[in-house]
């Protein structure tokens, strides 16, 4: 299976391709993950496609690791778009009120 990346802004890629021949199936050759590590959120466009995701306590989707992203569908062989979307650790927007008083 071949999939393409388009890369639309310096944090923002869309990864295409069909999912598995069988419902809810991982692929398998998993779609590539446009930024190489797991600070990423994906969202999918499709008929019954979603990210893998054990819905566990961790903020990150359980489906994405560095090199992949496991994306299926509820049916079978559907075409799907998932924006990938790199986050930053929001760090620079962080405010110091130390000095505030009230």
């Amino acid at each position: 299976m071949a999939f393409e990346i388009n890369f639309l802004t310096h944090n923002v890629a869309m990864v295409h391709g069909v999912t598995d021949d069988s419902a809810d199936t991982a692929l398998a050759t998993l779609p590539p993950n446009p930024w190489g590590h797991t600070q990423i959120y994906a969202m999918t466009e499709g008929e019954g496609v979603y990210v893998e995701d054990t819905n566990s306590d961790e903020p990150r989707q359980s489906g994405v690791v560095a090199a992949t992203i496991d994306i299926r569908s509820s049916v079978t062989s559907a075409p799907f778009k998932c924006l990938v979307i790199q986050l930053s650790s929001g760090e620079g927007f962080v405010r110091d009120h130390s000095a505030v008083t009230t």
